[in-house]
C-alpha cells in the first residue's frame, strides 16, 4: 500500500466510525456500540410492534404502549438492555402531531436521553431464542408533555445486534396514529 495514502485512509475510517455513533435525534441516546443500516435479511427473522392499550386515549391520562419485539427467526436475537432508566431507555418513542408542533420531551425523559459516560457498566445483554418474544409497556406521558389533543403519528425504535456481530443494527415499528381526545 502506498505510504501517502495511510493518513487519508486513517481519517476516512476514524470519520466513518464517529458517524455511526452519532445520533439520530435529539430525543436519543447514543448507541454503545457501532451502527450499521439493516438489510432486509438482518430485518426478516424479526416481528416489532407498538398498539396503544386504550383506542381513546384522553389528554391529562396516563398513553400506554404496548410494544412487542418477537425473534421469528431460527437464530437468537441479541440486544443489549440499559436499565439505568427502566424500558424507557430501550425504545425510543418519536411522536409527531399531524398539522402541528410534536410535543416537547419530559424533563424525565431529557435526563434520561442525556449522555452518561457509565452507562456501559449498567448494561445487561440478553437473547430472545427462536419463537420468543418480550412485551413491555410504556406510558407516553412520560417521555412526551402532552398539551394538546389531536392526532399524533407515533413510530418505536430500537437497537438490536446484527446476529452474533457486536453491530446494532436499528428496528422500526410501523407508525401508528394516536387520536388523543380532550377529557
Amino acid at each position: 500500500m502506498n505510504r501517502n495514502r495511510m493518513p487519508t485512509l486513517l481519517a476516512i475510517t476514524l470519520l466513518s466510525s464517529l458517524a455511526l455513533r452519532a445520533p439520530t435525534s435529539r430525543a436519543e441516546p447514543n448507541p454503545l456500540s457501532p451502527v450499521n443500516r439493516p438489510t432486509e435479511a438482518d430485518l426478516k427473522g424479526i416481528s416489532f410492534a407498538v398498539s396503544p392499550w386504550d383506542t381513546a386515549p384522553k389528554l391529562g391520562d396516563p398513553i400506554f404502549l404496548k410494544i412487542v419485539l418477537k425473534n421469528t427467526s431460527n437464530h437468537p436475537l441479541i440486544f443489549d438492555d440499559r436499565r439505568n432508566g427502566g424500558d424507557e431507555i430501550n425504545y425510543l418513542l418519536s411522536l409527531e402531531r399531524v398539522g402541528g408542533d410534536s410535543p416537547p420531551l419530559t424533563e424525565k425523559a431529557q435526563t434520561l436521553y442525556s449522555p452518561r459516560h457509565w452507562e456501559r457498566i449498567r448494561m445487561l445483554r440478553h437473547e430472545l431464542k427462536p419463537g420468543e418474544s418480550l412485551q413491555v409497556t410504556l406510558d407516553l406521558t412520560h417521555i412526551y408533555q402532552m398539551k394538546e389533543p389531536g392526532e399524533y403519528k407515533l413510530q418505536v425504535k430500537r437497537y438490536v445486534y446484527k446476529g452474533n456481530q457486536d453491530l446494532l443494527i436499528p428496528i422500526l415499528t410501523d407508525k401508528i396514529t394516536l387520536n388523543i381526545q380532550r377529557d
